[in-house]
């Protein structure tokens, strides 16, 4: 349904962002850091385990210390390691993250359940409006197609720009009908959380075998995070997860996340920004899901502002972000594509690609 964006008067906020993980809370802090209104709408948690993804990058410290968030980060205690155990193919080897004068670099493993909040939270003290338990269910857009309008369970909003952090939904993207490009074939991550196994000074394990891969990593002093991809099936692989489970008992169901190879395009236009997997989505072992999305978010949100604030032409800073977004998924997926096709039995799809 086209609508005029201006047929209801003042808009309710200068950004209205869909979703409440790393990538939409990043952006919220940096719009209200800059003094714009800023709504963020975070739907209701499902429940059930903990979401993956809680490896975080050395990279993720000098952002949060942008946010402002670095205080809150270090005080949560997460557990910290220089690196992780590698094997992919006969030899075990460890790679480390780096390190300059001050020493080498660690690594975080980080509960979402802690760190998806505490960026909300900071967002909120920021000034940004945080509609809890709100979802957006469509979306009505003006005569040159641009988002005009967001309805939600509570009501219609309108904003001079949305910001789609709404993760593997694409939400905005759907409904605006861009281009979904798969770079995969369907791609299951299952993850589970174990007590009682190999403590969290352990630094984490990447291994290869015929099927796929596993990563093990120590979350606390007896709690390990399991996780299994398989390249032949998106199913569940119960004996993987049985020989695990020989080590300690299991704290939730596993639950299992979509992370096929995929970007939405084109990744920002007039009216909206696509940040985090809503933009562009690889598999855990890329490495850099959270840091992207927390990075995309703050990059949007700089975008909006570069534009409302320091009156740059609209189009400069949609193809600025563009390019910049496209270039990392590219490296990333390069990158990818490169560690899978030394796999011991590296999958056709990918020596084809």
């Amino acid at each position: 349904m086209a609508v005029s964006k201006n047929s209801a008067g003042r808009l309710d906020a200068e950004a209205l962002i869909i979703g409440g993980g790393p990538a939409g809370s990043a952006a919220a802090i940096i719009l209200a850091q800059a003094g714009l209104r800023v709504m963020l709408l975070d739907a209701p948690h499902r429940g059930g385990a903990p979401r993956p993804g809680e490896a975080l990058h050395p990279g993720m410290e000098p952002l949060l210390g942008q946010l402002g968030l670095a205080a809150a980060f270090s005080a949560a205690g997460f557990t910290r390691y220089p690196g992780h155990h590698v094997r992919w193919g006969a030899d075990r080897q460890f790679v480390p993250f780096g390190k300059d004068a001050s020493g080498a670099w660690q690594g975080f493993q980080a509960w979402r359940a802690v760190f998806d909040p505490m960026l909300r939270h900071h967002a909120e003290a920021c000034g940004a409006i945080v509609q809890r338990d709100c979802r957006a269910l469509e979306l009505e857009v003006d005569s040159d197609g641009e988002p005009a309008c967001v309805i939600t369970d509570r009501g219609s909003l309108r904003a001079g720009f949305v910001i789609d952090a709404s993760g593997n939904r694409a939400w905005l993207a759907r409904r605006l009908g861009l281009t979904l490009r798969q770079h995969s074939p369907k791609l299951v991550a299952w993850f589970a959380y174990i007590e009682g196994a190999s403590p969290a000074s352990e630094a984490p394990l990447f291994t290869a075998d015929p099927e796929g891969w596993t990563w093990r990593a120590g979350v606390t002093s007896d709690l390990v995070q399991w996780v299994r991809l398989r390249f032949d099936t998106p199913r569940l692989d119960r004996h993987g997860l049985s020989q695990a489970l020989k080590d300690g008992d299991l704290r939730h169901p596993p639950a299992g996340a979509d992370v096929s190879w995929r970007e939405a395009g084109p990744a920002a236009g007039k009216g909206y920004f696509l940040v985090g997997d809503a933009a562009c989505r690889l598999d855990p072992s890329s490495s850099h899901g959270v840091l992207r999305a927390v990075m995309s978010g703050m990059m949007a949100g700089h975008a909006v502002c570069r534009h409302l604030l320091d009156h740059l032409p609209l189009e400069q800073v949609i193809v600025s972000y563009r390019r910049w977004l496209e270039t990392w998924f590219r490296h990333d997926l390069g990158q990818l594509r490169a560690l899978y096709a030394r796999h011991p039995q590296a999958p056709a799809w990918c020596r084809a690609a």
